[in-house]
């Protein structure tokens, strides 16, 4: 199924019947203008569906709700060549090229060139215009996963400022807030690791815990613009979806590469039980012929 972008970018405008139109657009309930047609024949204003598609939770015609796109985190911002532009700007922005980078936490500390080697993963993530969503087992492995989310959180809010949204000062505090807050959480299940039919929720259930642990210290969560239910995808409420998806594929990845690993060790061991049977069949074989003259 295509991608939110590649839908809303290859929406053409229609020619107009000689009767015109037989009704009115049913967003804005007025006179068409600019239609085009979805895939599921109903017509709408240009402008109209374009905004209706763009907020994070829609991704169905609004009339008869036949699904358009898979929604997906990185269905945000331009394409192509613009994209890349886009990214790479948000990597100068975020201070992720040197050392003027946020930590967020005093409970986590790496190194730069560490940091750097995140940075990079989540530059190819975020520049990238389609994930997968993770169906397999998911580790919280903190010491690997911790510099995965401060390179991403640092970029996110380079994003925002390449986009042209930079955030406000408020915003910043919230920012800094949350990501704390998501990595305390994350230290509290270091080393679990979760099944692949929690992962689908996984994102969901920590942008709620984020939200309990800010509402439950009085702090203000509707300032920032974060948690708003119905924003637009590149908002701020969308880079905090980008950011969790994002743990979430990193999680995945980590489970993996130690599923691989055991395999790997397996089979070492594996070869080296059948060396060692090996050579003591040869061993056993020499000394029935030294003593006994075979065997």
């Amino acid at each position: 199924m295509q991608s939110r972008i590649k839908l809303l970018t290859t929406l053409t405008v229609i020619e107009r019947p000689p009767g015109g139109f037989d009704d009115e657009c049913p967003i804005c309930t007025d006179d068409f203008e600019s239609p085009v047609a979805l895939p599921c024949k109903h017509i709408y204003c240009r402008k109209c569906i374009c905004e209706w598609l763009s907020m994070r939770s829609r991704n169905t015609c609004p009339k008869c709700r036949v699904i358009l796109f898979t929604n997906n985190d990185a269905n945000r911002g331009p394409v192509g060549y613009e994209r890349l532009q886009l990214v790479a700007l948000a990597f100068q922005h975020s201070g992720l090229m040197g050392d003027r980078y946020e930590e967020y936490t005093d409970e986590l500390s790496f190194n730069v060139s560490t940091i750097q080697r995140a940075s990079a993963a989540a530059h190819q993530y975020l520049a990238e215009e389609t994930h997968s969503a993770p169906t397999e087992d998911v580790l919280i492995h903190m010491g690997l996963l911790g510099p995965h989310l401060i390179a991403m959180a640092n970029l996110l809010e380079g994003y925002a400022q390449a986009a042209g949204r930079p955030y406000s000062g408020y915003q910043s505090r919230d920012w800094k807030l949350i990501v704390s807050r998501l990595i305390d959480l994350l230290l509290l299940a270091d080393g679990q690791t979760r099944s692949g039919r929690d992962v689908v929720r996984m994102a969901a259930e920590y942008r709620g815990r984020i939200r309990e642990s800010l509402t439950q210290d009085l702090i203000d969560i509707h300032s920032g613009r974060f948690f708003e239910p119905d924003a637009r995808l590149d908002s701020p409420c969308g880079d905090l979806d980008v950011l969790l998806n994002y743990m979430v594929f990193r999680c995945a990845n980590l489970c993996e590469e130690r599923r691989a690993q055991q395999e790997e060790l397996a089979r070492q061991q594996q070869e080296a039980l059948e060396q060692e049977s090996t050579a003591v069949g040869y061993g056993m074989r020499w000394l029935g012929q030294a003593v006994f003259g075979g065997v």
